[in-house]
């Protein structure tokens, strides 16, 4: 039985609470100043209601689900149960603060630190999970992993490429979002139903990443196969490639990129 302790319940941490509550090996207590909140996720799921104190006191993992904004108050009540017990492993998802920092604020120096970069397809079990660590040892690494398995793809990847790894992940569903939209609204300007033009879209994206998914070929060479010389999809794609699409993507990725730069701690 693993103990697993939430600080936080706001939507990224519900959706980790569910997760973990998913399997019955786990012993999931959680906490939130949102008192409600955590009074509903406790009666469906069965999880434990805790303090901060309690889970930082007794809990194996202990992940914080706070905004940014409210670490250092939550890192204060903590501080004391943490900086004098071992046998835990931390779990930060704040976005833009490093190891060094949290480490920092809670005066855990030798612990092992994950900081953790979950984005939001994790609610549908098809996630991306970027995570990097220090003093993790494997067997806790394997545990961390098992936890969150089920519902998403986990990279391992050291912390510099943390920042612009997500905002590929963690900014792209966005992104997708707008491009799945613009696609409908196409099929909407040349007469489809709305309701048609969205399912098509959607369901047309889900079967291209499915393909693109399978590895036999890169996303370049499957858009080749569909493009037939002098065809409806070349002229098409001819559009695309003329609008600069592949600059917006790259100015997209790179504001997202400096934002977070200007974030980070």
């Amino acid at each position: 039985m693993t103990d697993i302790g939430f600080i936080g319940s706001g939507h990224m941490g519900s959706v980790l609470i569910r997760t973990a509550c998913g399997d019955k090996n786990n012993r999931v207590f959680i906490s939130d100043c949102n008192a409600e909140r955590v009074n509903a996720l406790s009666a469906s799921l069965g999880a434990i209601l805790s303090t901060n104190t309690e889970i930082a006191e007794t809990c194996r993992f202990i992940f914080l689900c706070v905004r940014p904004q409210d670490l250092e108050t939550v890192c204060e009540e903590i501080r004391g149960a943490l900086s004098t017990r071992s046998g835990f492993v931390l779990v930060n998802i704040a976005v833009g603060i490093t190891i060094d920092y949290t480490k920092k604020l809670l005066d855990i120096p030798s612990a092992p630190v994950i900081r953790m970069m979950p984005n939001t397809p994790i609610e549908a079990g098809k996630g991306v999970v970027l995570y990097c660590s220090e003093n993790l040892r494997s067997s806790d690494e394997n545990t961390y992993k098992k936890i969150l398995a089920k519902s998403c793809k986990m990279y391992s990847i050291p912390e510099e490429l943390m920042d612009g790894a997500g905002c590929i992940s963690g900014c792209g569903p966005a992104f997708v979002y707008r491009f799945i939209s613009a696609f409908a609204s196409a099929g909407e300007s040349i007469g489809l139903p709305k309701h048609l033009a969205y399912s098509l879209a959607l369901n047309t994206v889900e079967g291209a990443a499915a393909m693109a998914l399978e590895g036999k070929s890169t996303a370049d060479e499957l858009c080749a196969q569909v493009c037939s010389k002098g065809g409806t999809t070349e002229r098409g794609v001819a559009v695309i490639d003329s609008s600069g699409l592949e600059k917006v993507m790259a100015e997209a990725a790179e504001a997202s990129l400096k934002r977070t730069i200007e974030l980070k701690k």
